[in-house]
């Protein structure tokens, strides 16, 4: 199972949100701020589906 470390994911939100606000500031509109704010909202409810998926498998795993 492919798991992120804690730094690398802290450093791809930097990234994230860093390219969202150069965005932000090169067009000058509140659909970037919108935008950004549903992106930050889809990441993290596909990270949060994937380690509610990958939970049982660990468990089950970890008893037997």
């Amino acid at each position: 199972m492919y798991i992120l470390s804690v730094p690398g994911m802290v450093i791809r939100w930097i990234f994230l949100a860093f390219t969202l606000y150069s965005l932000y500031l090169a067009a000058g509109v509140w659909g970037v701020v919108i935008l950004s704010i549903w992106l930050a909202g889809a990441i993290s409810a596909t990270v949060l589906m994937y380690f509610i998926r990958a939970l049982p498998q660990t468990c089950s795993t970890e008893v037997s």
